[in-house]
């Protein structure tokens, strides 16, 4: 005999009954106390379909950084391009590892642009920073790190209006508009990522 929301493995079928609870004094409609039955493969492939098809979206995240920093004559931007693009591999372990990586990879960037010419800045494979405070927002198991993910990009932004006299980083972005079209994509890419959460 079952008891109420009783989960059992069938023997030789591989099967999953999940056992809705009675209702109590009788009131409940019938479909309450139905049998459902998912098999176990099902369930196995689901598991394995999802890690597959994160396997797929991270590939796919970092070939968009390598193609984009291939466009660049200079083989700094490549390799750059490339490290962050290997960062972004690691996102869904280390989310804010990555973001913090990926961060320092775009200031060594702007420092080797406009202090040795090295590098273009700012430059199409910078969206890796986007793709990785993404990945802080929606993997992050910490309460607060996507709300610091998304407050260290913006400030990142605005760096780009004012610069880093210290360092020798010059403005790139030259009107108040440019940094509200910054700030526009990042929220708008944060608020996605946080909609995701969970899915």
């Amino acid at each position: 005999m079952k008891t109420p929301g009783a989960r059992t493995v069938g023997q030789y079928g591989g099967n999953v009954s999940v056992q809705a609870p009675e209702g109590e004094g009788g009131g409940r409609l019938a479909h309450d106390t139905a049998e459902h039955v998912v098999p176990v493969g099902a369930l196995l492939l689901t598991g394995r379909r999802r890690r597959a098809m994160g396997v797929v979206c991270d590939v796919a995240l970092a070939l968009v950084v390598v193609v984009a920093a291939s466009q660049y004559s200079t083989f700094t931007d490549l390799v750059l391009g490339g490290v962050m693009a290997l960062c972004l591999l690691a996102r869904r372990r280390l989310p804010g590892a990555v973001l913090a990586a990926v961060l320092a990879l775009t200031a060594a960037q702007f420092a080797l642009h406009d202090l040795l010419g090295l590098a273009s800045a700012p430059a199409a494979y910078d969206v890796a920073v986007l793709f990785a405070m993404m990945s802080v927002v929606h993997h992050s198991r910490t309460v607060w790190m996507p709300y610091a993910a998304g407050a260290a990009v913006l400030l990142a932004s605005a760096t780009g209006r004012v610069g880093l006299p210290g360092a020798g980083i010059e403005p790139f972005l030259h009107s108040v508009e440019d940094l509200l079209l910054f700030w526009g994509l990042t929220i708008a890419v944060w608020l996605m990522a946080f909609s995701l959460q969970g899915a």
